[in-house]
C-alpha cells in the first residue's frame, strides 16, 4: 500500500494562462510521493466583467472554483468512489512515505467525507509534535484547498457548500466549514503533509513560523480607555529640584505640625543613603510616624528624641530645633 494507490482517482488543478511553469513543479511532487496515473484539469478564463468577481476584485478565485466543480462532476460522471485533488503548486513533506505509513491504516477506515492533508485555522496556531506520531483528527474547517480528497457520499455536499461560497462572495477555502454545518466529517492529518510553493516556500509545511496567523485588531474602545490614575499622579509628580522643594516644604509643614519629639532620623546609620533629589533624609520615615500618631497607634509622650540619653552615653541625640 501506498499514497498512490489510497484513493480512486487524483486530479490536479491547473492554470496554464497563469502558471505554465507550474507544471514541470507538480509533476515532479506528485512523482515524489508515488502517485503517476492523475488528470490535469485546466482552469478556465473567467472575464473581468463576470459578475461573480466583484466580491473578489479578481477573476482568480472564480476560476479556480469553476475547475473545482468540474473535477467533483467527472468524478460522479466517472463513478470514483474518492478523488484527491491539489492545486498545481502543491509540494509535500520530507519523509510523506514514512508519515503517510502511520496513518494510512486509519485514513482507510475512518468515515471521513473531506480529508485534508495539513491543518491551517485562521485564529490558531498549531505546534506540531515532531515525534510523534501522524493520525487523524476531525476538525471543524480549515483554510487553503491546495491537498485533500472527497468520497463520493460527499460530492454534493461539497459542490453545495461550494456554491455557498460563490453566492456569499466568499473563497474557496471556506468550504469545509459548511461541509461540516450541513453534517458532514472533515477530517485533517496530525502533522502538516503538503504544502504551496507561491506561498514563500512552505505555507502550512513551515508550521505557521512563517505564516502566523493575523493579529486581531484591538477594539477602538479599548484604545481610548482614559489612563489608570496611579499612572497619571506617577507623571505629575515634580522632578529633580522642583521634587525637593516640595518635598522639603511638606517635611516643614509636618514638623510645624508635629506634637512633641519624633526620633531625629537625621540621626540614623543609614540617613547617608536616603538622600535624594536634596530631601532631607528624615522625610522618608516622618510620614510613617505622623500616620501612627493621628491614629492613636502611638503616644506623642512615648517617644523619645533618639537613643536614650543615659549617663555615659555619648552618641546621644540632640532634639529637633
Amino acid at each position: 500500500m501506498s499514497f498512490g494507490n489510497t484513493f480512486d482517482a487524483y486530479c490536479v488543478v491547473h492554470a496554464p494562462f497563469a502558471a505554465p511553469q507550474r507544471r514541470a513543479e507538480f509533476e515532479a511532487s506528485l512523482a515524489s510521493v508515488g502517485v503517476s496515473n492523475y488528470r490535469v484539469v485546466e482552469a478556465e478564463r473567467v472575464a473581468a466583467d463576470d459578475p461573480r468577481t466583484k466580491p473578489f476584485g479578481a477573476p482568480g478565485p472564480v476560476s479556480l472554483i469553476d475547475a473545482v466543480v468540474r473535477v467533483i462532476e467527472l468524478a460522479r460522471a466517472e463513478g470514483w468512489s474518492s478523488v484527491a485533488i491539489f492545486e498545481d503548486d502543491v509540494i509535500f513533506r520530507r519523509r510523506f512515505a514514512a508519515r503517510w505509513a502511520q496513518v494510512e491504516q486509519a485514513v482507510r477506515a475512518t468515515p471521513w467525507d473531506v480529508l485534508t492533508l495539513y491543518r491551517w485555522p485562521w485564529h490558531n496556531v498549531i505546534i506540531e509534535k515532531p515525534f510523534a506520531r501522524t493520525s487523524l483528527l476531525p476538525i471543524r474547517w480549515t483554510l487553503t484547498t491546495h491537498a485533500y480528497a472527497i468520497r463520493a457520499s460527499a460530492y454534493d455536499v461539497v459542490l453545495d457548500a461550494i456554491a455557498a461560497c460563490l453566492a456569499e462572495g466568499k473563497p474557496l477555502d471556506l468550504f469545509t466549514g459548511k461541509v461540516t454545518r450541513a453534517g458532514g466529517h472533515v477530517f485533517a492529518t496530525s502533522h502538516n503533509l503538503a504544502g504551496q510553493t507561491s506561498m514563500s516556500g512552505g505555507s502550512t509545511l513551515g508550521n505557521f513560523r512563517r505564516h502566523p496567523p493575523p493579529r486581531p485588531q484591538v477594539p477602538r474602545r479599548v484604545r481610548l480607555l482614559p489612563q489608570p490614575p496611579r499612572i497619571r499622579r506617577r507623571q505629575q509628580r515634580p522632578r529633580g529640584a522642583a521634587r525637593g522643594a516640595a518635598a522639603g516644604a511638606s517635611l516643614n509643614a509636618f514638623r510645624a505640625w508635629q506634637p512633641g519629639g519624633l526620633i531625629p532620623m537625621a540621626h540614623h546609620p543609614s540617613a547617608r543613603t536616603w538622600r535624594r533629589d536634596g530631601v532631607p533624609a528624615e522625610y522618608f520615615l516622618a510620614i510613617t510616624f505622623g500616620t501612627l500618631m493621628a491614629s492613636g497607634a502611638v503616644a506623642s509622650r512615648g517617644l523619645h528624641d533618639g537613643p536614650r540619653a543615659e549617663p555615659g552615653n555619648k552618641k546621644a541625640a540632640k532634639p529637633w530645633a
